[in-house]
């Protein structure tokens, strides 16, 4: 049998069927790497979405939108670098008054119901600012991982009715003291709602605000 095999590996060498055999394996593999290669260099994928290295951005938008402090949903960090949050324990930007604030109830559910366009609106939405804007970027993200907790997801569809949306989100903010003040509209169009509120009054006044504007949950 031994000898058997040694002359069945000599013939194959010799005709070369071996090497014909290896040889359209390899350059199989081979198209398929440098396929998947290519896709990855056009795409790198990072936690949700994909980055081109050729424009420097992102190709989809940043699934947290405003709440990310950056007005540009494609933007990549500025300094690679230094920019890196290896376990994701770097607090969220400050509520600075400059800033867009925290929309009591998240845009991007309450745009999906009429009851609440209102508070879904991309730049007329009333947003919460801390009197004191110093070192809240942890409040911030609390308020974010409350929400959660309560049922209203950060990215994705909300499953439920604008009723279900406010009952939930509401209940995100009970039990905070901190004062501040609520605002809606940018630059000289800009107007306060509410001031030295808690996260819950502001809460309340801002969806006694939508009801005003003829637009009632339901």
């Amino acid at each position: 049998m031994r000898y058997l095999l040694l002359i069945l590996f000599f013939t194959i060498q010799t005709f070369g069927f071996g090497a014909n055999a290896i040889d359209l394996q390899k350059s199989n593999v081979e198209k398929e790497l440098t396929s998947k290669k290519s896709n990855l260099e056009e795409r790198k994928y990072k936690e949700y979405r994909y980055y081109s290295p050729d424009s420097g951005t992102y190709i989809s938008q940043d699934p947290i939108g405003l709440a990310s402090g950056e007005p540009n949903f494609y933007a990549y960090v500025k300094d690679s670098n230094t920019y890196i949050d290896v376990f994701g324990l770097m607090p969220w930007p400050d509520l600075k008054p400059t800033g867009v604030g925290h929309h009591m109830v998240p845009k991007t559910h309450a745009s999906q119901f009429p009851q609440l366009e209102a508070l879904g609106h991309p730049t007329k939405a009333p947003s919460w600012y801390p009197n004191n804007s110093s070192d809240t970027g942890i409040l911030h993200q609390d308020f974010h991982n409350k929400l959660t907790e309560n049922g209203v997801p950060r990215t994705g569809k909300f499953e439920g009715t604008a009723d279900d949306l406010v009952s939930k989100s509401r209940k995100a903010y009970k039990g905070y003291d901190q004062l501040g003040f609520v605002k809606f509209g940018k630059g000289k169009n800009a107007k306060i709602l509410a001031t030295d509120v808690t996260p819950l009054e502001a809460f309340d006044k801002i969806t006694k605000w939508n009801q005003k504007n003829n637009i009632k949950c339901g």
